[in-house]
């Protein structure tokens, strides 16, 4: 079977949640509030359906961990710069897909009480 067979092909994770000090208010960056992210990577599963070895696909462990890692540890005002610094990352780490980030803020704060506020970012593989 070739690779262009795989063209359609996602990986994701859903949900990795975390408690994070990112917003435009001091309030925001002092108590934290929960954050969720959704990760989707076109990514052909081909060659791992086929060998069906860790080393050739993505590692969902790693990249909840990175997820964790950026959401815990960083501070940032804007969701989409939390995003941006996501995708960066995991871009980083493969080049090859293209990356589909959601971050979604609970409770946003915001009138009219929606359940969470969020973006969703789209990246492509990158050039050299």
């Amino acid at each position: 079977m070739s690779e262009r067979a795989g063209r359609g092909d996602r990986i994701f994770l859903e949900g990795i949640g975390f408690v994070g000090r990112h917003g435009v208010y001091a309030e925001e960056r002092v108590a934290g509030q929960r954050f969720e992210v959704d990760l989707e990577l076109r990514h052909s599963c081909v060659r791992a359906a086929a060998t069906d070895s860790l080393a050739d696909t993505v590692d969902y462990a790693e990249l909840a961990g990175l997820v964790l890692e950026i959401g815990t540890q960083e501070s940032f005002q804007l969701v989409e710069r939390l995003a941006e610094r996501i995708a960066d990352r995991v871009l980083a780490r493969y080049p090859e897909v293209r990356l589909t980030v959601t971050v979604r803020k609970y409770p946003p704060g915001i009138p009219g009480n929606p359940r969470f506020a969020g973006v969703t970012l789209r990246r492509g593989p990158r050039r050299p």
